[in-house]
């Protein structure tokens, strides 16, 4: 396996912040050799691309020759590094971003990357100028826009149920800027309630996946 280098960023703080923080940690300790994972602290001091943008251009000067840029609350499998290496034939490989219904609770794929987990070849992209600050697009993601940038291959989450996507590699939680709402909130037709018992449930999982439950 190539080497790797692996960035999330830790944007909030709370419970259910912190056991995600957790398992990125569990992670990082029996990734093996060749895995590097680095915590990035964001507290609302970024915006979220100009995050990505500074992770990117520090990381392009590493001797990684793989690159994955992810959030906290993407779950990490036990193989997650090796299976986003495999998928990563050009230039860059992504998520294909989504919305929710907020009736059906059905994921809506909008046929552009979503920045919530992008690898890149750091050799392949070595000469490339990369922007996630101009890469807003329709729903101002930073990753929306780097398909236009790059080689790259988008894949689709698939719906669980829940408020999240599933991979072969992992969980997306989304809505972790509002874990920490009061009870009965409801935002954008969404109730907070029933997203927070998701997703506690959903990392309980991966607790037991690494040992921790």
């Amino acid at each position: 396996m190539r080497s790797t280098d692996i960035y999330y960023v830790r944007a909030f703080e709370g419970p259910l912040h912190e056991r995600c923080y957790r398992l990125w940690k569990m992670y990082a300790a029996q990734a093996g050799e060749g895995v590097r994972v680095i915590e990035v602290p964001n507290p609302h001091g970024w915006r979220h691309a100009e995050c990505f943008n500074k992770i990117f251009h520090f990381a392009r000067y590493q001797p990684a020759r793989v690159v994955i840029l992810t959030e906290a609350d993407f779950l990490p499998t036990p193989d997650f590094a090796k299976r986003i290496e495999e998928r990563l034939t050009k230039e860059a490989y992504g998520v294909e971003y989504a919305t929710r219904d907020p009736q059906t609770l059905d994921p809506i794929f909008h046929g552009m990357p979503g920045g919530w987990m992008c690898a890149l070849d750091s050799d392949a992209c070595a000469e490339k100028t990369i922007d996630f600050e101009g890469g807003g697009g329709a729903f101002n993601d930073p990753g929306n826009q780097l398909a236009d940038q790059l080689d790259m291959d988008v894949e689709q989450g698939r719906g669980d149920d829940g408020y999240g996507l599933v991979y072969p590699y992992g969980v997306h939680l989304f809505w972790s800027r509002h874990y920490n709402e009061r009870p009965g909130t409801v935002i954008n037709g969404f109730d907070l309630d029933d997203i927070k018992d998701y997703v506690e449930e959903t990392i309980e999982t991966y607790e037991e996946l690494y040992g921790l439950a």
